[in-house]
């Protein structure tokens, strides 16, 4: 999950306020950066969580210092498919409904970039020049009600 922070090489998409870049589900993406994700699991720039199913948002804040000129965000949450009949048993396998999940940063000025996941998807990523140092805060929420947890991961740098 830590490693989706780290991708490089997405396409520049027009969505969203600011200086906005998503990941493209028509030309992937791109390659994992190993020395990023490094950086974000030794820096401790990420959170690790469950969404219990009476909860619907997390929050989470970090700094963006004047060193930092290219900020990423990425969101990544598990699928959960089981076998139909019982996770220990043989049989077809089922697939869950997917939790719909919308990642969204916040600049202390106001701005906000904002990644909605389509549908099958179970990651999202918020690219941006930020247009300020201070705290940012980081909210993700989830649209789909589910009887089930929704364990996911947050990562920033």
């Amino acid at each position: 999950i830590l490693l989706v922070g780290a991708r490089h090489k997405e396409t520049v998409s027009a969505s969203g306020s600011g200086n906005n870049i998503a990941m493209s589900r028509d030309f992937g993406a791109g390659m994992l950066d190993a020395k990023n994700a490094r950086y974000v699991a030794n820096s401790s720039r990420y959170r690790a969580s469950t969404m219990t199913a009476n909860v619907t948002t997390f929050t989470q804040t970090f700094t963006v210092s004047s060193s930092d000129n290219f900020t990423r965000v990425s969101l990544a949450w598990l699928r959960n498919n089981r076998v139909s009949t019982s996770p220990h048993q043989s049989g077809s396998v089922a697939s869950s409904e997917i939790a719909k999940m919308t990642l969204t940063v916040k600049a202390p000025n106001g701005t906000t970039w904002t990644s909605s996941a389509q549908s099958g998807d179970s990651v999202q990523l918020v690219a941006f020049v930020p247009p300020q140092t201070g705290t940012y805060t980081i909210t993700v929420t989830r649209s789909t009600e589910l009887s089930t947890n929704t364990h996911f991961a947050v990562s920033w740098y």
